[in-house]
């Protein structure tokens, strides 16, 4: 099992019985709303469906999902999640992946996004991918703050879909690991 270490956080992988963790986390509508990918309201459904594609994803080699715990606390103990994802559409399998991680309310502000998002590049790094994109809400520059301190630039803006079919404005980043 390979775990990303921080100074405060640390990444190991996502296993079932972090199902009720995640749930919890995402069915509060302020974590979960930016999440392009969620629906709303979200349910332990989509809790399991994720889980269940963290166990499949590292063997097919197309992502690799991630919980966030704090150093010195137990594994079960967990208060976010993280996630690489290979770019399905780059020219071969290992030059492009998007980076993506949610933390729980009670835990923002505490600069554990900017250390996530650096362990995401570690772990980029680890898998051999050479390119990171990520993409933020256009509503919310604290995340591009986080992105920025960890070496990604701004290459442009783009509509994501949601599950609901609603569009939303998102700010694509990139960078060279």
């Amino acid at each position: 099992m390979t775990i990303f270490q921080g100074p405060n956080l640390y990444l190991r992988p996502l296993i079932q019985a972090d199902r009720s963790n995640l749930f919890a986390i995402l069915s509060d509508p302020l974590v979960s709303a930016p999440i392009v990918f969620i629906t709303q309201p979200y349910d332990f459904a989509q809790a399991d469906s994720w889980c269940r594609r963290a166990e499949i994803g590292p063997r097919d080699g197309a992502e690799w999902l991630f919980s966030i715990g704090l150093n010195g606390t137990s594994p079960e103990q967990i208060i976010g999640h993280a996630g690489l994802h290979r770019d399905k559409n780059a020219p071969d399998d290992k030059s492009e992946a998007e980076i993506g991680y949610w933390l729980g309310r009670d835990h923002w502000g505490r600069g554990y996004a900017t250390e996530i998002a650096g362990l995401l590049v570690d772990a980029g790094r680890h898998y051999g991918f050479y390119q990171l994109q990520a993409t933020t809400a256009d509503d919310n520059p604290a995340s591009g703050r986080v992105l920025n301190k960890n070496g990604f630039g701004i290459i442009g803006s783009i509509q994501r879909k949601r599950p609901d079919g609603t569009m939303r404005q998102s700010v694509f980043y990139h960078r060279l690991i």
